[in-house]
């Protein structure tokens, strides 16, 4: 569990992005997500940053387990109201602003990766990968986004209850369904033994970096759209102009995203379509494209 002081640093450090959010730690729950959502289902939709030493039944996108231990990776999730015009493209807007925030802290701490020709970017449409100059990319991070109505007395509210779920491995974590283990965080970072050492100073570090950031892009997504972020996403894109294969069986070429976050796949006959994040899973092709 989190010290005092540790707590209260992150709770000011929210404060400033936040100064109406709620801030809970908690040594073990099912999942941060879920418990948000179900607060949610009976009414409270207070804006609320739940943190998780353990989670018992962490989820992901389309259902996938999310496995987390206390020593093993940051576990959390924001719950508040939101109210965009467009809600497409929220999760590649909530990658873009992750993996910043991961970067300027690397480079605030004067830390270097541990392979130069290692890439650290986004796989669409929820994921935040390490690709090696093979192409072989490895999970370090991952987005899991819900909503929920907001009530007033007797009537809906204009927008919706967005709950924002994060999980980020610290330490290498078990293989997946694909028979690949996610990479942690201090497989990507060459980090001094001290820091390696005390793994709950580093999760509340991280927490510092990551949750301010988001509490103060969410609005600009709320004002922008996807659209003030799409650029953003171009850089970070692990799939563009890679051969991809998606989950129920089609395969092509990533082009990139549209503007609203759906991904282009061209096709052998020269056509392309835009693929909705709610329809599949998608997984790079190792050997790049030329």
């Amino acid at each position: 569990m989190t010290t005092a002081a540790e707590l209260a640093a992150i709770a000011r450090s929210v404060a400033n992005a936040y100064p109406q959010l709620h801030t809970e730690w908690v040594a073990s729950i099912d999942s941060t997500n879920s418990a948000l959502m179900r607060r949610a289902a009976s009414g409270e939709t207070a804006p609320t940053l739940l943190i998780a030493d353990a989670q018992t039944a962490g989820r992901g996108r389309m259902g996938k387990q999310w496995h987390s231990s206390p020593a093993g990776a940051l576990t959390f999730s924001i719950g508040l109201p939101l109210a965009p015009a467009d809600w497409s493209g929220l999760s590649l807007a909530v990658g873009v602003t992750v993996a910043s925030a991961l970067r300027q802290w690397a480079q605030a701490q004067a830390l270097a990766p541990q392979q130069s020709n290692a890439r650290l970017g986004l796989k669409w449409p929820n994921d935040i990968w390490l690709m090696d100059a093979q192409g072989r990319g490895r999970k370090m991070a991952g987005i899991l986004i819900e909503t929920a109505a907001l009530h007033t007395i007797g009537a809906p509210a204009p927008g919706r209850y967005a709950v924002i779920g994060i999980g980020l491995n610290l330490t290498a974590q078990p293989a997946d369904g694909n028979g690949v283990a996610p990479i942690g965080l201090t497989q990507w970072l060459a980090l001094p033994a001290a820091m390696q050492q005390d793994m709950q100073a580093l999760r509340a570090a991280l927490l510092q970096a990551i949750a301010p950031a988001l509490l103060m892009q969410l609005p600009r997504f709320v004002q922008q759209g996807f659209g003030g972020f799409a650029d953003a996403y171009a850089a970070w894109d692990l799939l563009r102009g890679r051969a991809v294969t998606l989950s129920d069986g089609r395969s092509g070429r990533c082009l990139g995203v549209d503007a609203k976050g759906a991904l282009l796949l061209a096709d052998g006959s020269g056509g392309t379509t835009a693929i909705s994040s709610g329809e599949v899973s998608v997984r790079p092709i190792a050997a790049p494209v030329p």
